[in-house]
């Protein structure tokens, strides 16, 4: 068994129609295919991938993102200031 996350943006379907025509216009001008969607999440499976942004042409952006949510995620979980807002750093901030 395979699993995907597939983020392809605005899709061209009829799902926006009841919106005002400007707003219809603009997300019709940046909206994909559901043919290419599909393409996509279809070459995505075979290659691999468990994220497919469609549109995304640096797929590696994806694992920087992964890699900077869990520096993130590891920072949120330890006690005390990062050096940059302790008083060494004020000191070195306050002789500048």
């Amino acid at each position: 068994m395979n699993a995907q996350v597939l983020t392809p943006g605005v899709i061209a379907t009829d799902f926006h129609d009841g919106m005002a025509t400007a707003d219809q216009e603009r997300l019709k001008s940046m909206a994909m295919s559901p043919a290419d969607v599909v393409t996509a999440s279809l070459a995505a499976l075979a290659a691999g991938e468990v994220v497919c942004a469609p549109s995304l042409e640096d797929a590696t952006a994806i694992d920087r993102l992964g890699e900077a949510q869990r520096v993130l995620m590891g920072a949120a979980g330890k006690m005390g200031l990062a050096s940059r807002y302790g008083p060494e750093a004020r000191l070195d901030r306050d002789s500048r």
